[in-house]
């Protein structure tokens, strides 16, 4: 197995237990207002398809660069994107979301990497 679908799985596995919080939990507290939520859901939406697409990488391509360089472009910007946005929309700190460009950036050039390596 490799890290790109061990992490990616792991990553799913999270993405789905956010979810429920964010469905179940969440828009019962008192802080939630409809953007909070929006943004949460958006935040768990780009987590679990980009958790699938870095279990995947190791499918997609045989190549051990193309791996290193898309997976770990998705796992960074999987983290800074959603992570931003997670932590925005529970916390209020728009600081928080400051970050989520640059993870949206990883995610387009992983996204770039795995089309243009695969070869």
């Amino acid at each position: 197995m490799t890290w790109q679908r061990a992490l990616g799985s792991l990553s799913a596995a999270s993405s789905i237990g956010l979810g429920a919080y964010g469905s179940h939990v969440l828009p019962s507290s008192p802080s939630s207002t409809p953007l909070s939520l929006k943004q949460f859901d958006t935040a768990n939406k780009y987590h679990m398809f980009h958790s699938l697409a870095l279990a995947l990488v190791p499918v997609a391509t045989p190549h051990p660069y193309a791996r290193l360089v898309s997976g770990g472009l998705f796992a960074s910007g999987m983290l800074l994107f959603s992570g931003g946005v997670y932590m925005k929309s529970l916390t209020g700190e728009a600081d928080y979301g400051k970050v989520a460009p640059y993870g949206g950036g990883g995610l387009i050039a992983a996204w770039i990497a795995l089309g243009l390596l695969r070869r």
